[in-house]
């Protein structure tokens, strides 16, 4: 029955909690109802229904063809939703994030009819490496139409093509039909699409990490030489946009390459490459950090400076297990952080399944699903450490963390293992998961009350 499922339990949970918050903070700051809050609900009650829809149906209904068809037409209508309420408020449709978009948009436009060379020569002697990918990506594509809502549909498409991929190493660990659905819950998901609507590098950026899991993926089961020459290209692309998610991405394929067998000498090594990359990717996240807020260009939700001890623990909390979602813009100043909500209360609601699926991969040894896992666990306690808690820097292992959300789930209802339920690091019980629920919903409503 799918009403006994977890992945029932979970969506449910999800409406029930979402429904509940949107409810009592429209009633709560009723004189902020507006255009910009209105099409936040919209966009929770659609993106809902549609994970909810997908939920039950037969097996032939989860194909790759379904799934980008989904992707693609959902997207258009958010983002353009998205562009429209932009430019009402503002006058342009860089989504209330206009400081690093201008810059793109600027060197960009300056290059697009410049030879490779000489667009390459002018980027690297005004722009720091990491920030050479995006404006030279931006210039090729620009090159076709010069138009950023051309771009924008260019970052769909990528985005299309992230739900094929990303459903493909999905299938590789759990069934279709989950597997699709969480490929469906990141690819839809409200922050994924607000970066395919803005001037920003963060969708190139994705695009580039998920294509090398992808193509490791591939690597890894067909054993072809030219799937990991992909994934390596693809991989070194990261360093022009955040070298240090190059050494999250080569700690990960190592942690497969290296644990697939056992071998103490092997995970000796892999411990060595797994520290290397971890100090080293503090040391690159921290140098920017520093740079990035001496500017004082300072997102204050999910970076910091000159805060308190309790909240830096709050935040850091926050950002291991949510980050909590901002529901409702509610302030004189508009801003971007509330069209994440939607998507980021459904990420808060699978943490549960996140950290059981982890603890059980690893006592378990499920090697296949270890890079999503190292390199969701690598960034995530690397930017903690080093307090950089804007969205931005956690988007790359978001879409990892759901698959491995899904997979746990998947192994916990289809019950693969007759014995997986007998082990006390994985059972899960009814209370547990209403006592973690009941957690979401009373964090998330005082975070949104206390936060204005």
């Amino acid at each position: 029955m799918f009403q006994s499922t977890l992945l029932y339990k979970t969506f449910k949970t999800y409406i029930l909690v979402g429904s509940l918050l949107y409810l009592f903070l429209l009633a709560y700051w009723y004189n902020y109802i507006s255009f910009y809050n209105l099409l936040n609900v919209t966009v929770f009650a659609s993106y809902a229904g549609i994970l909810y829809f997908s939920c039950n149906k037969p097996d032939s209904f989860y194909t790759s063809s379904r799934l980008c068809t989904t992707v693609f037409l959902y997207s258009i209508v958010v983002v353009s939703s998205y562009m429209v309420m932009s430019d009402y408020y503002t006058g342009n449709t860089f989504l209330f994030s206009t400081n690093d978009a201008r810059i793109y948009e600027k060197y960009s436009f300056h290059i697009k009819d410049l030879s490779f060379e000489e667009a390459f020569s002018y980027i690297s002697r005004i722009l720091n490496y990491e920030d050479w990918g995006a404006p030279m990506t931006m210039a090729f594509i620009l090159k076709i139409i010069p138009s950023k809502i051309f771009l924008n549909c260019c970052y769909v498409i990528m985005n299309t093509i992230s739900a094929f991929c990303l459903f493909d190493i999905g299938k590789s660990i759990m069934s279709k039909q989950y597997a699709f659905i969480a490929v469906l819950t990141y690819t839809i998901s409200s922050y994924a699409l607000y970066f395919c609507g803005t001037f920003l590098k963060e969708e190139i950026m994705l695009f580039g990490v998920i294509l090398s899991f992808f193509l490791f993926y591939r690597y890894w089961h067909s054993k072809k030489l030219l799937y990991a020459l992909g994934a390596i290209i693809a991989a070194v692309f990261i360093v022009f946009f955040r070298p240090a998610i190059l050494l999250f991405i080569l700690a990960a394929f190592f942690s497969l390459l290296l644990l697939g067998e056992k071998s103490n000498i092997k995970v000796m090594f892999f411990l060595l490459i797994l520290i290397l990359a971890f100090v080293g990717g503090i040391a690159l996240i921290q140098t920017a950090a520093d740079k990035y807020i001496a500017g004082g260009n300072v997102d204050e939700t999910y970076m910091f400076k000159n805060t308190t001890l309790f909240q830096k623990v709050v935040i850091s909390i926050g950002a291991i297990l949510g980050p909590f979602p901002e529901l409702l813009q509610v302030t004189e100043t508009l801003r971007k952080v509330p069209l994440y909500g939607a998507g980021l209360l459904l990420k808060f609601v699978l943490f549960f399944a996140f950290w059981k699926g982890a603890i059980y991969a690893i006592r378990s040894r499920e090697v296949e699903v270890y890079p999503l896992l190292v390199f969701s666990l690598l960034e995530t306690f690397a930017l903690v450490l080093v307090f950089e808690l804007e969205l931005r820097k956690f988007l790359p292992h978001i879409p990892f963390y759901i698959l491995l959300a899904f997979w746990y789930i998947d192994k916990y209802d289809q019950d693969a293992d007759e014995n997986i339920r007998k082990t006390p690091y994985y059972i899960w019980s009814n209370r547990e998961f209403n006592i973690c629920m009941f957690l979401v919903f009373f964090i998330c409503l005082f975070w949104n009350i206390l936060k204005v």
